[in-house]
């Protein structure tokens, strides 16, 4: 059998994570040497706390067969495992982190050279924030880049969903990459898995607990050349992102928003310590040698999509913003239409939406992206 599974059963050995399997395996070499060492050779040799070690002996005693049943349900799931220590295609920035994980668990497929860049922030993202998380993920997975974030609703899910459009995408989980987190997003994360990748190193079934997000996140920037946040308050998730990014040496990127928004204020804090302003992907792919070319050929597109609508449907859009909905008859006031013109109104909407350049949300229709 191959040594990746007995290291994924170690994995699974509670309160066993990857810097204590990491030094096991400094000093053993191998999975299946560490799951077959006498319990006292494991303390002797590796340092390793006795409590620890008993974890370890109590789970090999428990579930002889894990190494086994791990390898079977892969197999049954179409569920590869990658190793650090001997898979190829083991992303090559994540290898480089402090004790990244000794594998993964993957639904679609890793490619060592990837260039990668995270898009991550807040759950609660206003029309703004996923506007700008779709089009930049668009734009740069247009550029080759690998767009890797971690499915949450908000700023997650429009990356993923920009990225989808025109290219790849990777998506980390908290949870198994069996589990469908949010449930919401199954369609979205089977999309995924066939344009790219869905990653955890959490095992089979496990559940999103509160606990595996931070690690979770630590993928994310270990996996990326820089990480941009788009939208995220003073406390959120996405900041401890880019202080893993900060940490292991990544470019940092922020998106800035509304002054009064308090969504944006974990992004003003990064640019107020030194994270790049960004405002659209052409900013990000200036910053790398290898994507320059690709960056001037985001420069050179339109980007205003005013320009393909016709005189009508300009009005509307030039009435509406990013980040506040107006109604159908919020709209006719603002454009001094009269109340009759409303079913012509609803049909150009509808044109309007179907083609990107406004999207439906609560409260009624906003900018939108394409």
């Amino acid at each position: 059998m191959e040594d990746k599974y007995y290291l994924a059963a170690l994995s699974a050995v509670p309160k066993v994570g990857s810097v204590t399997l990491g030094k096991l395996v400094d000093v053993f070499g191998a999975g299946e040497t560490i799951w077959r060492v006498a319990t006292k050779d494991l303390i002797a040799r590796s340092d390793l706390a006795t409590e620890t070690a008993l974890n370890i002996d109590r789970f090999r005693k428990e579930r002889p067969e894990a190494p086994q049943k791990i390898a079977d349900k892969c197999r049954e799931s179409g569920v590869k495992l990658y190793s650090l220590m001997d898979s190829p295609d083991y992303p090559a920035y994540l290898k480089q982190i402090y004790r990244p994980p000794l594998v993964l668990y993957v639904r679609g497929e890793l490619r060592a050279d990837d260039f990668c860049i995270g898009i991550v922030g807040t759950r609660q993202a206003t029309a703004y924030g996923k506007s700008v998380a779709e089009t930049m993920a668009k734009e740069l997975a247009a550029a080759g880049v690998v767009v890797v974030s971690g499915a949450a609703y908000g700023i997650d899910t429009a990356a993923h969903i920009g990225a989808l459009t025109a290219g790849r995408t990777i998506a980390v989980l908290g949870c198994g990459v069996d589990v469908s987190y949010p449930a919401s997003n199954r369609n979205l994360l089977n999309e995924i898995a066939a344009n790219g990748a869905v990653v955890s190193e959490y095992p089979l079934g496990t559940r999103p607990l509160s606990q595996n997000f931070p690690p979770r996140n630590r993928i994310i920037s270990g996996m990326s050349r820089g990480v941009v946040v788009v939208e995220a308050g003073e406390k959120s998730g996405a900041l401890i992102t880019s202080d893993y990014a900060n940490d292991e040496n990544r470019d940092v990127f922020a998106v800035p928003g509304n002054i009064f928004s308090p969504f944006s204020r974990g992004c003003h804090k990064l640019i107020n310590s030194g994270a790049k302003l960004v405002t659209c992907a052409e900013d990000i792919l200036s910053e790398y040698e290898c994507l320059k070319k690709a960056a001037n050929a985001v420069k050179e597109k339109p980007m205003n999509v005013a320009l393909e609508l016709n005189e009508e449907e300009r009005k509307i859009w030039g009435v509406l913003s990013y980040d506040t909905p107006l109604s159908p008859d919020e709209i006719i006031i603002k454009l001094n239409m009269d109340a009759s013109d409303m079913s012509n109104l609803t049909t150009m909407l509808l044109t309007m939406e179907m083609t990107g350049a406004i999207v439906t949300v609560a409260g009624g229709y906003v900018r939108g992206v394409r």
